[in-house]
């Protein structure tokens, strides 16, 4: 189980926000590889998801692979003069998120909670809840935390309201 200690422990202080990068969907985990390699503090955020083989494996058996929670996007740490070097020095990236004219950033605070979601792997019973229904976690590192019941695939998932 992880605390939020251990969290803001990976967390150096800095001024500098975090700033929400599009890129190409399915090349997150290799875009976020090269902003690691050039110095920059990222975040994608990944589960576990079930993924059956293609070919080559007797009976298509299924493994085990991290795939991004939000899909086209990384979370990344940067000034606003390095913008331009990131959109254009590195492949597959699109721009930054934007509402209008104004750049989305996200607070701390929710990247520290996003980590501690998922690293807590809270299991649900989908028996007891039903689809759309109102959840908030009782026990554990993510009390307090609200959201609503979207379907059952094997194990209940949850979309958190932070």
């Amino acid at each position: 189980m992880l605390t939020a200690e251990e969290v803001e422990a990976d967390c150096p202080p800095t001024d500098l926000p975090w700033r929400v990068l599009r890129v190409m969907t399915g090349k997150e985990l290799a875009v976020n590889v090269q902003l690691v390699q050039d110095g920059y503090e990222t975040e994608v955020l990944t589960r576990d998801v079930k993924v059956r083989q293609r070919w080559g494996a007797p009976g298509r058996e299924t493994t085990m692979a991290p795939r991004p929670l939000f899909p086209g996007y990384i979370l990344l740490r940067c000034g606003e003069e390095e913008r331009r070097k990131i959109i254009y020095g590195f492949s597959n990236v699109i721009d930054f998120l934007r509402f209008g004219y104004f750049q989305a950033t996200v607070s701390p605070d929710e990247v520290m909670r996003s980590r501690m979601m998922l690293a807590a792997k809270v299991a649900v019973s989908p028996r007891q809840i039903d689809r759309g229904q109102k959840v908030r976690v009782k026990y554990g590192s993510l009390t307090g935390l609200t959201g609503e019941f979207i379907r059952e695939k094997g194990e209940g998932l949850i979309v958190v309201s932070m």
